[in-house]
């Protein structure tokens, strides 16, 4: 980050007006602090997925020793940890990027800029949908933990109608 910042700093010196220079030298701070701030986010959603996640595991497994089928339960659950761990990875991809402005001249100054911010804001678009994806799947896993135990509370309690 120090040495875009320094390419930055040599590139600004072709722009004349103070004012522009400030500005884009802080949108590029701010770009770098948001990612960070963004990335630190969807870590620590991610750690909470994990944490659902290993209590849904605890309940399947609580239920597969009642003799509960909780075999689609445990498909769910797989790919659950694979999604979140395919997020995992597109937000350490994503903390490790760094968005350089380039700045070409004074007059293509703010087509540069808006250049850089959409290539940011893309980029954590694709890294939001991958986390709301590992999201979905830990979902997917609950809900089919919850139809596996139901579906058992069903047949029995049906099996003791019949009785």
């Amino acid at each position: 980050i120090e040495e875009k910042q320094k390419t930055m700093r040599e590139r600004l010196k072709t722009i004349q007006e103070e004012n522009k220079k400030r500005i884009v030298e802080n949108i590029d701070k701010r770009m770098d602090a948001l990612n960070e701030q963004r990335t630190t986010q969807f870590q620590n959603a991610l750690d909470q997925m994990d944490a659902v996640l290993g209590r849904i595991t605890e309940r399947a497994d609580r239920a597969e020793a009642q003799g509960k089928n909780v075999t689609s339960a445990r498909t769910a659950i797989v790919t659950a940890k694979h999604a979140i761990a395919s997020a995992r990875s597109a937000v350490a991809v994503q903390a490790g990027k760094t968005y350089v402005i380039t700045i070409t001249t004074d007059a293509k100054l703010k087509d540069d800029v808006t250049k850089a911010r959409t290539m940011f804001n893309t980029d954590l678009k694709t890294v939001f949908a991958s986390v709301k994806d590992a999201r979905d799947a830990v979902h997917a896993a609950a809900v089919a933990l919850a139809q596996s135990v139901r579906e058992e509370k069903g047949k029995t309690a049906t099996s003791s109608d019949t009785n």
